[in-house]
């Protein structure tokens, strides 16, 4: 069992468009949440992070983090869905992992 985002549970930027449509989203600590449903037997995945969180070396560190944390968790989520995760700036050192299921422990859908 491959354990890494293959190229089809990732989200391209029209599909990212997509869910930000349906708008269905829940709030966290340092991030949210946006997700819709893809009608597909599998997730596809998305991590944007704004320009505030630091330059540009700090940013892909953090959506490496995040993309990691989806795919530790991914076999607990739902099938059928389309998530954007998005990260906002915050002072603090980032538990992503814990993040994340107080996010899908929101949606009730892990």
């Amino acid at each position: 069992m491959k354990k890494s985002l293959t190229k089809k549970q990732r989200l391209t930027v029209k599909q990212i468009k997509l869910v930000f449509k349906g708008q269905k989203k829940v709030k966290g600590a340092f991030s949210k949440l946006v997700y819709n449903e893809n009608n597909l037997p599998f997730c596809r995945f998305a991590v944007s992070v704004g320009k505030k969180n630091g330059n540009a070396v700090m940013r892909n560190t953090l959506k490496r983090k995040a993309r990691e944390s989806l795919r530790q968790h991914k076999y607990y989520i739902k099938q059928g869905l389309d998530l954007v995760w998005v990260l906002y700036p915050s002072p603090l050192p980032l538990n992503f992992d814990e993040e994340l299921l107080k996010l899908l422990n929101k949606m009730s859908l892990k």
